[in-house]
């Protein structure tokens, strides 16, 4: 890469060239990217606590779920 002084001149190709520059970059990040999936889904929270039901609950009344 070369480091080259830009005048007022030259800002239309300047400008050019990095917006071609940001494209291609966008390009390349978005193959990058795993494709997206529908694995996670919004819930609402009745719904969530439908699903997670509390095992028990300590002495100090915190609830211990499945998960954890």
């Amino acid at each position: 890469m070369q480091k080259e002084t830009v005048t007022f001149d030259k800002l239309p190709e300047a400008v050019g060239y990095l917006t071609e520059q940001v494209i291609e970059l966008k390009r390349m990040v978005s193959e990058l990217q795993p494709p997206a999936s529908d694995k996670h889904v919004l819930v609402e929270i009745e719904d969530a606590c439908r699903m997670e039901k509390p095992l028990n609950f300590d002495p100090f009344g915190h609830a211990r779920f499945a998960h954890l």
